[in-house]
């Protein structure tokens, strides 16, 4: 139904009436002000109006000095009457002394007085004036209509279609979770039977773009219930009271097309911990979360509704909130682990031309994208797609995967080096990077690139491997780090500020095996004092840019043969760059054979 526009006839019949109301009030305001346009007054030099003033010293005097330096002489009771008063103008003499000398022998009173432009000042009011009626009779009413408006639009009232199993990346453990709540909620005699209270709501937290939306749609559909979605951020607003309405207006649709499932998303917005001090409270905010957790006391079991809120923030939630009989179950919807990747780059491959490389290296581009959410896994696909069209390609190959898995973790590619000996530093330092990690972790690189994409001149990017690191393994992962550093310094003399991003990186590691994980010389024993916590730190960095360097020193040709194929290539999949370690074995073993 559609909510009825403001009525724009009565509108400007309010607007005209007030606009009338404003002008009589003006004419009166100028009648009443200027008191001197009733009488007439005479003009007389300055000695004459000294002489007046003496004559009729007797007489209730009255002196008015304006800036402009007229001087005016009232004689009579201005309140008494008001009709007979005799005035004298005059204008002011600066030499002269003569006023000032009789106001104070005759205690005359006396004002100065700045003149006001009386009709600007009218038409100021009325310009103001007309500002406020237009905005309390037609914009006010709008708001209202667009807040309406725009809660109605922002609630999806329909029954979702989508199941549990069309969502990937989901634990068993949490898809349990989520299905053991759900008997609870459909079983609710059952449950009272048990002595368990009917649960009123669901709250899933995580990082963003991991499906907490969708999980809500599949709640909505395995209740065959309307789905009512919203955000947090559409309660705050700037107008008190409007947020709370807003709060109660969707509660009430929800019981009007019942059974219903509620969604809030993004409820920090709203529900951040409230403030003890007043001077950083914010009221609106503070009066619609009070609303909500009135509205979320008051759901009864048998009213089907159920409330769903999704947040990337639990820590910041009010208390209130979170207490039990509000949102009984707390579930963490974590990023996808290796095989909830696999599921989500099957669901977003399905409908896709892949090539038969891509399609053989699914479990690859599943171990390379760790730490992706399902949207940025989408967003991968999406790229590479858009990537291979571009290219005019029927299949989106292996070098779309990559630009796509570029894309997301540092951005557009950017022009490349021209200048040679920057391009032969930045290959080299790559060329470092690649050849400690293909020593030390095996299969462990997608590609090596000196092609600039957003910050970066160059990068390696590797396959990260989920799971513990022990000590050995992080020294290991510092040595690849400083390597492309150590390169530098080695091939060219000293290094370059191309390797801020990497010492920063390896102290940061440094820092947390020594104070947080028990790793640095005293193993199992975490610093407890600045002084110690900095030796054990420079001790550890010490001894692997050392290590770092024998081990390229041992491995010289195999770097170098690194660095001239990305010279060539610019871009070298990781598959060559082990190929090339398998070569230089070769090639050292024949060397061997032959002396």
């Amino acid at each position: 139904m559609k909510r009825k526009q403001p009525n724009l006839k009565k509108a400007l019949r309010k607007l005209f009436y007030i606009t009338i109301l404003i002008g009589i009030i003006s004419v009166i305001a100028i009648k009443d002000t200027d008191a001197f346009s009733k009488n007439k007054e005479q003009e007389v030099s300055y000695r004459e109006f000294l002489t007046v003033i003496e004559k009729n010293k007797a007489e209730k005097l009255g002196i008015i000095e304006m800036s402009e330096g007229k001087i005016y002489l009232t004689i009579g009771d201005k309140e008494k009457d008001k009709k007979h008063l005799i005035k004298y103008v005059t204008q002011a003499n600066p030499n002269d002394s003569g006023i000032s000398d009789l106001i104070k022998k005759y205690d005359i009173k006396y004002a100065y007085v700045v003149p006001v432009n009386m009709i600007g000042t009218i038409f100021n009011l009325l310009f103001y004036g007309l500002l406020i009626v237009m905005f309390w009779s037609f914009i006010m009413p709008m708001i209202r209509s667009k807040n309406s408006s725009s809660e109605s639009s922002g609630a999806k009232d329909s029954i979702p279609k989508i199941t549990f199993d069309e969502i990937g990346g989901l634990s068993e453990e949490v898809k349990n979770e989520i299905l053991q709540t759900q008997k609870l909620i459909k079983n609710p005699e059952k449950a009272k039977a048990l002595g368990l209270k009917p649960s009123k709501g669901i709250l899933l937290y995580g990082p963003s773009g991991t499906g907490k939306t969708l999980i809500a749609k599949a709640i909505a559909t395995s209740f065959e219930a309307e789905f009512i979605a919203t955000s947090g951020s559409n309660f705050v607003e700037m107008f008190a009271g409007l947020g709370a309405k807003r709060a109660r207006d969707l509660f009430q649709k929800a019981k009007k097309n019942a059974p219903a499932v509620i969604f809030i998303d993004e409820i920090d917005a709203i529900g951040k911990k409230r403030s003890n001090n007043g001077a950083y409270s914010n009221d609106e905010r503070e009066q619609t979360l009070n609303q909500i957790l009135v509205l979320l006391d008051g759901v009864e079991s048998t009213e089907n509704i159920f409330v769903v809120a999704a947040t990337n923030r639990l820590d910041i939630l009010d208390d209130a909130l979170l207490r039990p009989g509000r949102f009984d179950y707390k579930i963490k919807i974590d990023l996808p682990d290796i095989e909830g990747r696999k599921e989500i780059i099957a669901i977003h491959t399905k409908n896709k031309p892949l090539d038969e490389e891509v399609t053989s290296r699914l479990s690859e581009i599943a171990e390379s994208t760790s730490g992706y959410s399902g949207a940025d896994i989408e967003s991968l696909f999406e790229s590479a797609g858009y990537h291979a069209f571009t290219k005019g390609q029927d299949k989106i190959t292996m070098e779309d995967i990559n630009y796509g898995i570029d894309r997301v973790v540092v951005g557009n590619a950017g022009r490349k080096i021209k200048d040679k000996a920057t391009k032969e530093r930045v290959a080299y330092h790559e060329a470092g990077h690649a050849a400690v990690s293909a020593l030390l972790f095996p299969n462990s690189i997608r590609k090596a690139t000196i092609v600039p994409r957003g910050d970066a001149l160059g990068f390696v990017a590797q396959i990260p491997k989920e799971g513990l690191l022990p000590r050995e393994q992080l020294l290991n992962h510092l040595k690849m780090i400083v390597a492309g550093g150590v390169t530098e310094k080695m091939i060219f003399g000293s290094h370059s500020t191309g390797v801020s991003d990497d010492f920063r990186k390896a102290k940061e590691i440094i820092e947390k095996m020594v104070s947080d994980w028990g790793m640095g010389e005293k193993e199992l024993v975490p610093s407890f004092s600045d002084k110690d916590k900095e030796k054990q730190m420079e001790s550890i960095y010490v001894q692997v840019i050392k290590d770092t360097e024998n081990l390229l020193q041992e491995n010289n040709e195999y770097l170098h043969a690194v660095a001239e194929l990305l010279l060539r290539k610019e871009t070298v999949d990781g598959i060559e760059i082990e190929n090339l370690k398998t070569q230089q074995k070769t090639d050292e073993i024949d060397v061997i054979e032959e002396v």
